[in-house]
């Protein structure tokens, strides 16, 4: 495959005389350093065998360079930043017209999707400072963008004489506007094809890519045949489902459940849909597949499908696998009190969901009591620790461990200033429910003058108790401390 861009005429006077030994065409040295001219040898030699089979009769070359379509707006954003990466082409400009020969990620290699634009059709043909554009009679426009600025140079120059001398010719062979052809006997062939009449090549199908990006994570890409963007997706996808599902099994009713299982079907939508929208887009490009090939991707969306829809309809049933709910209520014996586990009895935190019950004394004192379960993983060391830690750092007095009967508490008392301004302490005490790994908070707020009684009353009353059977509805929410 030989290059001349000069067969329309010499570019520049200089460019007139012969070819030197290492250059690709007469005055190449002028527009294309040595490393680029290197470049070019070797995509010309990687390119020239299909290009020597498509050439018709008499058809010359005018001119190779690496480049990269454009496509369009919506693929752009699909791709982001790899957009250009994965629409790498090698473009060959003849006196007919423009091969489009699709290169691989790394544009090494040849990929499956070739097409020609026919000078005929064209109306106009442009170089700007992204690249070569063209439009057609239609209205079509097609863009590619030219890393290189000396191609970009060549082909500015060659622009006036393409528009002189070669539009507006019709070619009695085009149908079709751009053409595309076969990957296998170079026959045109249709641009939404299933396969070539002509050699009988069957093509991957959008529609498959579409069931396979449905059915399993991943699975339309692999089809596609790109296995790197296909196991990105199918650990991408595998890591949101790992994120709703943890939700799921750490709520404690169903109305939680039910919001991460919202936003489950969010996710779904948005990865699903960027997942077939670029398995459509890679597959789309003439890549051929054999019958028993085609099977077995049946057979895996099927399989696919069971699996995925099996771990969907699993989700719900695993809700609250991993919460710790509160299986205890801590119930005193004093005479002197009366508990109460109805919140329509309660005067005080009846809105509080961690609320357990509330306690009041003859004299018309009430203490409430409130659950918290340590979560997945703490231990009541760990839960002490951060608890005093929290203290410290508000200037709150250290935790102080006690025991109240047959009870291990945490003693935490805060004091603290009323909207009046009355100084007031929080008697704070944390029993541990070890059996439930649990956290009940007894406490009790008396003003600060002579709390010490107080003080000896409710630890009196915490003596008193022990851990049964929940008597008030289980709630999980924020934490206590």
């Amino acid at each position: 495959m030989q290059i001349d861009p000069h067969r329309l005429g010499p570019l520049a006077a200089e460019d007139a005389s012969p070819a030197g030994p290492d250059e690709l065409f007469s005055g190449a040295r002028r527009y294309l350093s040595r490393r680029q001219m290197a470049r070019t040898a070797a995509l010309r030699d990687l390119v020239a065998p299909r290009v020597d089979a498509l050439l018709e009769p008499g058809e010359q070359v005018l001119y190779l360079a690496r480049a990269h379509q454009i496509p369009p707006v919506l693929d752009q954003l699909g791709f982001g930043y790899l957009v250009y990466a994965y629409h790498t082409v090698a473009l060959v400009l003849t006196d007919r017209r423009i091969l489009e020969l699709m290169l691989d990620y790394n544009g090494k290699r040849l990929s499956t999707r070739t097409r020609s634009f026919a000078w005929g059709e064209v109306t106009s043909v442009r170089v700007g400072w992204r690249g070569l554009v063209v439009k057609s009679r239609a209205g079509r426009t097609h863009r590619w963008k030219l890393p290189v600025r000396g191609d970009r140079k060549v082909l500015a120059l060659l622009a006036p004489r393409i528009t002189e001398r070669l539009l507006g010719v019709p070619a009695a062979s085009v149908t079709a506007w751009p053409t595309w052809h076969c990957p296998e006997c170079r026959a045109p062939i249709d641009a939404k094809a299933r396969g070539c009449d002509g050699c009988g090549t069957t093509f991957r199908s959008r529609a498959m890519a579409t069931w396979l990006s449905l059915a399993f994570p991943g699975a339309g890409l692999y089809y596609a045949g790109h296995p790197v963007l296909g196991t990105l997706d199918l650990l991408g996808e595998l890591f949101l489902f790992a994120l709703v599902a943890n939700d799921v099994t750490l709520a404690p009713t169903p109305a939680e459940t039910v919001s991460a299982l919202w936003l489950g079907v969010v996710f779904f939508v948005l990865t699903k849909s960027e997942s077939i929208h670029l398995a459509r887009v890679l597959v789309h490009r003439t890549k051929p597949v054999g019958e028993a090939a085609a099977t077995s991707w049946r057979r895996f969306g099927i399989a696919g499908a069971v699996a995925s829809l099996a771990a969907i309809l699993a989700l719900p049933a695993a809700q609250g696998l991993a919460t710790n709910p509160i299986d205890h209520d801590l119930v005193f014996a004093h005479d002197g009190w009366q508990g109460r586990f109805e919140r329509a009895t309660w005067r005080h935190f009846a809105e509080e969901p961690l609320a357990r019950s509330e306690w009041v004394s003859e004299e018309d004192w009430t203490v409430t009591v409130l659950a918290e379960p340590l979560a997945r993983g703490e231990s009541f060391e760990t839960f002490a620790r951060n608890l005093d830690a929290e203290r410290r750092a508000e200037g709150q007095p250290p935790l102080e461990p006690v025991r109240l009967g047959r009870l291990d508490a945490l003693q935490a008392h805060t004091r603290f200033t009323t909207e009046d301004g009355v100084e007031a302490v929080s008697l704070r005490y944390f029993v541990l429910d070890r059996e439930g790994r649990d956290a009940h908070l007894v406490f009790w707020n008396v003003a600060a003058d002579g709390y010490e009684e107080a003080e000896r009353l409710l630890e009196a009353l915490i003596a008193t108790g022990d851990f049964g059977p929940p008597r008030a509805e289980p709630a999980l929410a924020a934490s206590t401390r």
